[in-house]
């Protein structure tokens, strides 16, 4: 049943590419809407949650919380999430510097995508997965 959530996150990306290149009014985009919202139902029809279509961006989220206030940096000894950073463990960044990051470069490459060397279509679907 994974097939259904790529298949819905597909379908919407196709459709926002669309309408980004053609306008949200063109019957194209309009079909591609339909259809990406199509998908998304039957995938909700079988079971599927929201959560299931939009992942969270860091995977699962953090569980191990701080047992103190803030410190600023500063370790304090007994507390799980110090012990786990002083192991090694990665720091949680905030999401929206993240996302930028990914925005851009994701921009950045749909930018340097030539169509006609590609071979596109009337709908340019590349970068969608």
């Amino acid at each position: 049943m994974a097939h259904l959530i790529e298949a819905a996150r597909a379908a919407q990306h196709r459709a926002a590419r669309a309408a980004a290149r053609l306008g949200s009014r063109h019957p194209l985009t309009r079909l591609l809407l339909a259809a990406a919202g199509a998908t998304a139902a039957a995938a909700w029809d079988r079971g599927h949650r929201v959560l299931d279509l939009h992942r969270h961006e860091h995977g699962e989220p953090m569980t191990t919380q701080h047992t103190h206030g803030p410190t600023f940096g500063r370790r304090v000894d007994g507390c799980p999430r110090c012990d786990e950073l002083d192991a090694g463990a990665a720091p949680v960044r905030w999401s929206t510097s993240r996302a930028r990051e990914d925005e851009r470069r994701r921009s950045a490459e749909i930018r340097a995508h030539d169509c006609r060397a590609a071979g596109c279509a009337v709908v340019c679907t590349y970068g969608d997965w």
